[in-house]
């Protein structure tokens, strides 16, 4: 908002003889009044008429007739692309919000959809875990069996709820696409050890029959899942993401700190090629560390 002398004045007036302070604020010239930036009527109408476009589009779409609009009646429109995709957001609540409760909601969706467009996949109760499991029929049908790569990938802190989704991918045509999804939270803080695996395991088992000719599966550094890919697809070559790798390395070399305990067997019991017998050993002198690359006592 603009500033400018308004010769305005501001007088209070005490008393003594009481506690109340009187208060008389004045002005000479009136202050500009604050533009309305809520969203014309108008406006919000032909959102509702794109309620089923995307909301880049629905802006992209309106940006362009405010446009004309202002070369037409010469004036500025005063609202944001954030207040656009709010609006739509809000009007398309009805047709997907089954519930005030995001899980009970998703539920509900899956239920109504479940043999048409998605197919839900039944996994075990598992003490302390909450969890929705589906696959898109679409996508299974028309590249499961030409799926080479499995991949999984999961995304944290999406919504309030909680819970955290893993999309199991494919590639078609250089592009990944989700064959399905598993959404996953702790409830009260209950769950088992390996508890998360466990369920995963379940999932996967679907693909084992939707994609039968893969030979690698993919994923991060998730240790659970990397393990319940390994133990349902046991044929399968596993890759770990690149990108988590190094950055892994790069962490562990970073850290000014001494290694953990080195265990030799316990190496050579993972990866056979490892010398079971050899160790590093230090000597630590106060200044210098020497390392002593005969003997294989830790």
């Amino acid at each position: 908002m603009d500033c400018f002398k308004c010769n305005g004045t501001l007088k209070l007036t005490l008393c003594d003889s009481n506690q109340i302070v009187h208060v008389t604020f004045s002005h000479d010239l009136h202050h500009i009044p604050y533009c309305v930036i809520s969203l014309p009527n108008n406006i919000k109408e032909l959102i509702r008429r794109r309620m089923n476009s995307m909301p880049k589009e629905v802006c992209g779409y309106i940006l362009c007739l405010i446009w004309k609009e202002i070369t037409q009646l010469e004036h500025e429109a005063e609202f944001m692309q954030a207040q656009v995709y709010a609006e739509w957001v809000q009007i398309n609540e009805s047709v997907w919000q089954c519930d005030k409760d995001q899980v009970k909601s998703a539920r509900i969706l899956l239920q109504e959809a479940n043999g048409v467009e998605v197919e839900e996949i039944n996994i075990h109760d598992e003490p302390g875990v909450s969890m929705l499991a589906f696959v898109l029929k679409f996508t299974v049908d028309n590249w499961g069996e030409q799926t080479v790569e499995l991949a999984i990938d999961g995304t944290f802190n999406t919504n309030s709820a909680g819970y955290e989704v893993l999309a199991v991918m494919t590639e078609a045509n250089g592009q990944g696409i989700p064959l399905g999804f598993f959404i996953h939270t702790s409830t009260n803080g209950t769950a088992n050890i390996g508890a998360k695996e466990r369920v995963l395991e379940d999932y996967l088992r679907y693909f084992m029959k939707a994609c039968p000719n893969f030979r690698f599966t993919l994923s991060n550094k998730e240790l659970s899942e990397i393990k319940a890919m390994q133990k349902v697809f046991p044929s399968a070559t596993h890759i770990s993401c690149f990108w988590h790798a190094t950055k892994t390395v790069e962490e562990c070399l970073s850290e000014n700190r001494p290694p953990a305990a080195y265990n030799p067997q316990k190496a050579n019991h993972m990866f056979s090629f490892i010398d079971g017998t050899w160790g590093p050993r230090i000597h630590n002198t106060g200044k210098d560390a020497e390392l002593d690359m005969t003997s294989g006592i830790v």
